[in-house]
């Protein structure tokens, strides 16, 4: 849950929102309905009510045979370039953060909706398309 506001050893705490919020896909969420300002936020609108989430067809059979799939070495991933996954088929690589041990890539799978998905490289089985 998330509350703007909260007491914490009896004092008023204003909390930030979860980091989490910000790797929710909007576009596979419906709202009831926007009200706006309010005490905890004056002049700032925001959603609330029930959400609904937006059905999305997952696909859970490999994107391609497994036999053929030939996955890269993570330190040949770079920005920009087309790669294949098993499960999510072919995306584009949009960002990659992180040291060179940690790096994370944010990728844009087609098949899934063009759903960002980010995905630690080391684990990251990934084909280089282009």
């Amino acid at each position: 849950s998330y509350a703007v506001t909260r007491y914490t050893y009896g004092q008023m705490r204003y909390n930030s929102a979860s980091r989490l919020l910000d790797e929710i896909s909007f576009d596979n969420l419906e709202a009831t309905h926007l009200i706006e300002g309010g005490m905890g936020s004056p002049g700032r609108a925001k959603i609330q009510g029930n959400f609904h989430i937006k059905k999305v067809e997952r696909y859970t059979e490999p994107a391609i045979d497994p036999a053929l799939f030939r996955p890269n070495h993570p330190s040949e991933i770079r920005e920009g370039q087309r790669v294949l996954h098993l499960k999510f088929g072919e995306g584009k690589v949009e960002n990659i953060d992180g040291g060179i041990q940690n790096r994370i890539a944010t990728i844009i799978f087609e098949k899934v909706g063009a759903e960002r998905k980010r995905i630690a490289l080391k684990f990251a089985k990934l084909q280089i398309l282009d």
